[in-house]
């Protein structure tokens, strides 16, 4: 969740995201460089389709998790690369002790679990190691807002509020929250993520009032263009 927040990462990115695209060394994290590296996702993929892109020369699978029933499945679990260039990015990491509690405790369960555990180098994984679905996560989600009595949201809903927290604080900054979301397209951005909250618009109204009105009315003694431009370029 805290990846979905920060980082505005997808949840398929944030399943498929391994240790050795995360950087949070001492000096990453003293300069403000701490960082994770999205250049893969994880997803259930049908066999057929992969093998048919396989044998054009056309497959981005990059690799295929071992299957844990004895039975013949249809779909394999990979990590894969984006679907687009524009996924592939760096995410500065607005919050870095989760992840550094994070790789403690994964540390401790290979300790104890020894050979048992399945090292794929996955950030999140269960205690032996096994990725997780997005299903799972789904499921998670559903069982701790039913729990807390929380209003009912999709995991989706976290890249989408941080995508708009984001254009917020950075005052519409779409080229650098674009960088973070991995959207093609900037129109993306603004189209799906821009809404305007009631409390900026309630404060846009009174900078309209304090800039133009106000100034506007103080200078109605003379009213020329030059001093309607004014108040124009102030607004």
């Amino acid at each position: 969740m805290l990846l979905a927040l920060g980082c505005s990462m997808r949840i398929g990115e944030i399943l498929g995201l391994t240790w050795d695209c995360v950087d949070i060394s001492e000096s990453s994290t003293a300069d403000g460089t701490a960082c994770v590296l999205v250049n893969k996702e994880l997803k259930r993929c049908d066999k057929t389709s992969l093998a048919d892109l396989q044998r054009r020369g056309r497959s981005d699978v990059r690799f295929v998790f071992p299957e844990r029933k004895q039975t013949a499945s249809s779909t394999s679990l990979v990590l894969k690369e984006p679907k687009t260039a524009s996924s592939v990015r760096k995410v500065f990491l607005p919050k870095r002790d989760a992840l550094a509690e994070r790789i403690a405790r994964q540390e401790q369960e290979k300790a104890l679990l020894g050979e048992a555990y399945q090292d794929f180098n996955l950030v999140l994984a269960h205690e032996d190691g096994r990725p997780y679905e997005e299903r799972q996560i789904a499921e998670k989600l559903r069982s701790l807002i039913h729990t807390h009595n929380l209003p009912p949201v999709v995991f989706h809903s976290l890249r989408h509020n941080s995508t708009s927290v984001k254009l917020q604080v950075s005052g519409g900054n779409i080229k650098a929250v674009q960088g973070d979301t991995g959207h093609a397209q900037a129109r993306m951005v603004t189209d799906l993520y821009a809404h305007a909250d009631t409390e900026d618009r309630r404060l846009l109204a009174q900078k309209v009032e304090q800039s133009f009105f106000q100034q506007s009315k103080t200078n109605s003694a003379s009213n020329s263009t030059d001093e309607l431009v004014y108040c124009l370029d102030d607004l």
